[in-house]
Parts: structure tokens; sequence; C-alpha cells
């Protein structure tokens, strides 16, 4: 994810400030997809789709695109 200049700053400030606009439940993986959208740290526009683990307490992060 470094390619798109995002840093773990961005990412925890989209999860903190941003909206989310949809969750999917994935029976299959047992967990639930999360797309949260935001401005990063620098005022661009962010939106970071996470999977939050069940088996394990985690936050896992698919994609990231500005």
């Amino acid at each position: 994810m470094a390619a798109r200049n995002a840093t773990m700053d961005d990412y925890l400030y989209v999860i903190n400030w941003g909206e989310i606009v949809s969750v999917e439940e994935d029976p299959e993986q047992h967990n639930h997809k999360c797309k949260i959208t935001g401005k990063d740290i620098d005022g661009e526009d962010l939106t970071l789709v996470v999977a939050l683990l069940e088996k394990e307490p985690a936050v896992l992060c698919i994609t990231v695109h500005g």
C-alpha cells in the first residue's frame, strides 16, 4: 500500500474520523468487510476496505484507494 503514499497514520485517521458506508458479512471467511471513506491526514480523499476477523481479534486492510 506504500505505492499509494498512504501511511498507517492515514489509515487510522480514516478509521477514526471517516464514515462506514457499507458492511457485508462473509460467512465463508467468518468475517465482516467494511468500506470506510474519509480524508487522510493531508485532507485527500481515501477509502479503506477492511475485514473484521472473528477468529482472531484483528482488523485486516484489504485495499486502499483515493
